[in-house]
């Protein structure tokens, strides 16, 4: 067999993504033997995959504070104040990564518990996302930032 890129070269390995066969110099660009469309395709899908998360983490900021300030607003005597739908805000943008970095550490003796077990599992989840989210979102917006610049410096 020939190498995909270089026809005259033999192949010594095949694209994890595509079974594409590839020569040495091709399958040792990469970490994993992969094609060079490949690569992009993985890039491409990573991007949209952080793209995404800002978005779902932008609308539920937005779309929970507006409905808490509408519902609560009539309560407050003084009216609005700009540090509290910034909190509110931060808190509800938050939401979207207390879920997925709780969901990391939860193990996987959870998934077979009875009704009780799982009232118990989410309050125990809930009251642990009261002390997590001030952390985990800028850590998790900075790792994605940073990925993001990785991205866009990788050749392919």
């Amino acid at each position: 067999m020939k190498c995909y890129n270089h026809t005259k070269n033999d192949a010594v390995a095949t694209c994890a993504d595509c079974q594409k066969w590839l020569c040495h110099e091709c399958a040792s660009f990469y970490q994993e033997p992969v094609c060079a469309p490949c690569n992009q395709k993985r890039i491409n899908y990573e991007r949209q995959n952080i793209f995404k998360d800002f978005w779902i983490m932008l609308v539920l900021g937005i779309g929970l504070t507006y409905l808490w300030v509408s519902m609560f607003s009539e309560r407050l005597s003084h009216g609005i104040d700009v540090m509290f739908v910034i909190v509110y805000f931060y808190i509800f943008f938050s939401v979207y990564n207390w879920w997925k970095f709780l969901n990391k550490i939860t193990p996987e003796m959870f998934l077979f518990m009875s009704i009780i077990g799982w009232i118990i599992y989410f309050a125990i989840k809930f009251c642990l996302s009261l002390f997590v989210w001030v952390f985990v979102t800028p850590i998790v917006i900075y790792q994605k930032v940073k990925r993001l610049i990785e991205l866009n410096k990788i050749k392919t």
